[in-house]
């Protein structure tokens, strides 16, 4: 039976405030290798962990992360007040050099690191290529580039970028022009996006679907020939595929 290695969505999202540092380590803790991030760029271009468009839903606070400083950015909390009440109070948003210091303490972990559409429009994905590059400079080598721009990506690999990865919603988009001139390493795709049946085996790209958190759709997909499952959930989603190994 083929096992799916798992790859901890914007760390252990399941018990700890998204792409915040005790999301990282709490997913290295319960046996991830493998990690996503999503980063945007502060008003002064300091690369931050972070998702959404806005503020609202981790930090309460208005606004989106380009308006603020980094220094503005690091007063507040990034707690997901909604999920966890006042557990996480004194979590700080963290930057992408953070998360690079926090991968020198385990050679084992391989990054995903995906830089979000508001701040390239923002930015220019050559700006904030130059930057992230600096931020993860003493992990560049383990992290993968992924992004659902795939200028970005053209101009990361052009540029040095040692793996890129593309994201989609749907199956069908892999087959676009632009997409197979890229030949990305990697390849994002959503697991409401997919066929019903057939093979998903790309053979000289590595296929990751998420959001995934259980076992059965797991397993169902590596038989499709899926190699990597993205989950919120990695801690239960691993127990559970270890008890079928």
């Amino acid at each position: 039976m083929p096992i799916p290695q798992l790859i901890a969505h914007r760390g252990y999202a399941l018990h700890y405030p998204e792409n915040t540092l005790p999301a990282v380590q709490g997913a290295i803790d319960a046996g991830a290798r493998f990690i996503e991030v999503d980063v945007q760029l502060s008003q002064d271009e300091v690369p931050f962990l972070f998702h959404d468009k806005n503020l609202k839903r981790i930090c309460k606070q208005r606004g989106a992360v380009h308006n603020f400083s980094s220094l503005e950015l690091r007063s507040f909390t990034a707690s997901d007040p909604d999920r966890f009440g006042e557990r996480f109070r004194q979590v700080r948003l963290a930057t992408a050099g953070e998360f690079a210091r926090c991968l020198e303490q385990h050679a084992e972990v391989t990054a995903f690191v995906e830089v979000k559409k508001i701040s390239i429009k923002e930015f220019g994905a050559a700006r904030i290529l130059e930057q992230l590059r600096k931020a993860l400079k003493p992990v560049f080598h383990r992290c993968v580039l992924i992004s659902f721009d795939l200028d970005l990506l053209a101009l990361a690999k052009q540029s040095g970028w040692p793996r890129i990865g593309a994201v989609i919603t749907r199956w069908r988009d892999k087959d676009g022009g632009q997409m197979k001139s890229l030949r990305p390493d990697w390849l994002f795709c959503d697991v409401d996006g997919l066929p019903a049946q057939g093979s998903l085996d790309l053979r000289h790209i590595q296929v990751v679907i998420y959001e995934v958190g259980d076992v059965e759709t797991a397993l169902e997909l590596a038989r499709r020939g899926v190699g990597f499952i993205e989950t919120f959930a990695f801690g239960e989603l691993h127990r559970g595929l270890e008890a079928m190994s």
